[in-house]
C-alpha cells in the first residue's frame, strides 16, 4: 500500500548498464487523487523507464517511467524535482 510514510527504492538497469539500487533519499513525495501517478525523491539515472518501484517491504507499488528537476506537483501549484511512476493499481486496472 501506499500512504505518507511509504519509501520508494528503484531497482534497475538504467540504458542497459549494470544493475543498480536507489536506496537514498526515498522519500515518496505525494501519489494523486486517482491513486494513478506517484512522485518520489528517489535519485535514478535516465534510461530507468519501466523499473519496479518498491516500498520498504520490498513490495511493488509502481513502475518508474520519468523524472525531472520541474516536475509539476501532483497537488498545489508549482514544480519540485520528482520521479513519477504508474501505481501498480493503475497498471492493473489498466491491464482488465
Amino acid at each position: 500500500s501506499i500512504n505518507a510514510r511509504t519509501r520508494a527504492y528503484v531497482i534497475g538497469h538504467p540504458k542497459g548498464s549494470g544493475l543498480q539500487i536507489s536506496l537514498h533519499d526515498s522519500v515518496l513525495l505525494d501519489i494523486d487523487d486517482e491513486e494513478r501517478r506517484v512522485h518520489y525523491r528517489t535519485p535514478t539515472e535516465p534510461g530507468s523507464s519501466g523499473s519496479p518501484v518498491f516500498n520498504s517491504e520490498w513490495q511493488v507499488i509502481a513502475v518508474h517511467h520519468s523524472g525531472s528537476s520541474q516536475t509539476p506537483r501532483l497537488h498545489g501549484s508549482g514544480t519540485y524535482e520528482a520521479n513519477e511512476g504508474m501505481s501498480v493499481k493503475a497498471v492493473q486496472q489498466a491491464a482488465q
